[in-house]
This record gives structure tokens, sequence and C-alpha cells, in this order.
């Protein structure tokens, strides 16, 4: 997968749609330059540096940009720290991760998302009259 020039400079968000989830991670390169993203996900069973093309798996990548106001080089060294941490959907996934390499409270406004829509749900299954 070629990185497309107008694509972030480094310690950008970049994300890969996965179904109706946006998987997120953080945009670096390797000492040979060419480009990897440092991600969290399930898949790799936590935080790992990979090349943009195992990020990609396939699909386009996205550029989605810098979070907070830190330099990217803060935030590739911040998201290099955790190399390694394992995933967790309800504590440390993708989002959790950016955010916090960004320098942001690590959150997840698409987990947040989710459990709101599966509560209003199980509201609505709930309060529906039962007919006999």
């Amino acid at each position: 997968m070629e990185l497309n020039p107008r694509l972030p400079i480094l310690g950008s968000v970049v994300f890969v749609n996965v179904g109706p989830i946006k998987h997120r991670g953080v945009l670096s390169r390797d000492p040979d330059g060419s480009p990897t993203v440092i991600s969290n996900s399930r898949r790799a069973g936590g935080v790992a540096e990979e090349s943009l093309d195992e990020f990609a798996g396939s699909r386009p990548v996205h550029h989605e940009g810098f979070l907070g106001n830190l330099s990217p080089e803060a935030v590739i060294s911040r998201a290099r720290l955790c190399l390694g941490q394992r995933w967790n959907l309800w504590s440390w996934n993708c989002d959790h991760f950016v955010t916090w390499a960004h320098g942001l409270t690590p959150r997840s406004p698409q987990l947040r998302g989710a459990v709101i829509c599966c509560s209003l749900a199980l509201v609505a299954v709930v309060a529906i009259p039962r007919t006999r």
C-alpha cells in the first residue's frame, strides 16, 4: 500500500474502515524511511508497529489529523512507549491508544456510541408492549 503524498506528517492519526469500525493508528516510519503505523489491535494482541500494508490489510488508509498539541516527535515517542501493551476493548483499544499518544485523556467515542446504541435498543425492546 502506497502512502498518498497528500497524507499526513508523521504522528498523524490514520485509519482504515473495518466494517462499521474505524481502526486507528499513529503514522510513523521505520529506520529505512518506509511508512509504518503504530496501533493497538486485537489482531496483534496489543500495541504494535507494523508496515502500512499490514495495518491497511488491502483497505484504503484515511487521514484524520492531529488530535492534540504535541509535536509529531512527542506523539511517536509516546506511541512507542506503549509497544507490547495488551489490547482491551473496554479500557485500551485503538481509540484509547491514539488519544493517549496525542496527549489527551484516553477515550473511545466509537465504544461509547456502540454502548449507547445497544442500551437504546434494549430499552426499546423492553418498552414495546407485548400482544397475546
